[in-house]
């Protein structure tokens, strides 16, 4: 009987903690650990450019991109402000080398503030993208 127990516990224990997911899980699908979907190294830079992160919403509710904040030398190009249900959207990162004040590594955030609402709420969520390269 004890053991029984013990096995319906830790069956009810993992059934529950396996459900939890990141807000960012939510939102944005989770179809890849965050660290990877939201980073990208540039390499070597020499002239302007650019790469496309794709936003998954795998959430029943619109998501809207609402504002970004920038560091000097990118540029953000939001191609989808409103990312429908079960859809993707782009978001475009552009390396402006000549904005930089000096040449050497660098390794920068990117935040995407999105909101959505739920029963009436109006919900915020910063998404960070992480980039890195070198200015040469």
């Amino acid at each position: 009987m004890n053991k029984l127990f013990l096995i319906f516990i830790l069956f009810a224990f993992t059934n529950t903690f396996a459900q939890i997911t990141t807000t960012s899980d939510q939102l944005f699908g989770g179809t890849r650990p965050v660290e990877k979907a939201n980073f990208h190294d540039f390499g070597l830079i020499t002239v302007a450019t650019q790469y496309e992160f794709i936003v998954s919403n795998s959430n029943k509710l619109p998501i809207t991109i609402k504002t970004t904040e920038i560091p000097d030398g990118f540029d953000v190009v939001v191609v989808d402000k409103i990312i429908k249900p079960n859809s993707v959207g782009k978001i475009i990162i552009k390396v402006l080398p000549e904005k930089f004040s000096q040449k050497g590594e660098f390794e920068k955030n990117i935040k995407v503030v999105s909101e959505y609402e739920t029963l009436g709420e109006k919900i915020t969520k910063d998404i960070v993208f992480i980039v890195k390269g070198k200015i040469n």
